[in-house]
């Protein structure tokens, strides 16, 4: 886990700081008693449980379950691609609009 992320437990607000020229932010979850790796396995079956969901709306008992399910996924999904491309795109162009003043 090491390779991906350092993990330090403190205690505070949650902020985005900059240390040598790179963000650091700070992801917080309660997960007292239990390990990381069962954390993350129970994530990735709940996201594979929701995924279950929006592909079998046509199955009976799901009809109220798959539509929450596909908007879900739909949340997911767009904001997603809101913080990998928009929000880099405007901050990028408001650098931009800053440095020619």
């Amino acid at each position: 886990m090491h390779y991906v992320a350092d993990i330090v437990s403190t205690t505070g607000p949650n902020t985005i700081n900059r240390e040598n020229v790179q963000r650091k932010i700070v992801v917080s979850a309660n997960i007292t008693g239990r390990d990381l790796k069962s954390v993350v396995n129970q994530i990735k079956e709940k996201i594979h449980d929701t995924i279950q969901l929006a592909i079998t709306g046509d199955l009976p008992g799901n009809e109220i379950q798959s539509p929450m399910a596909i908007v879900i996924l739909g949340g997911l999904l767009s904001s997603t691609l809101l913080n990998i491309f928009i929000v880099p795109t405007v901050y990028y162009i408001s650098n931009v609009k800053n440095e020619k003043r």
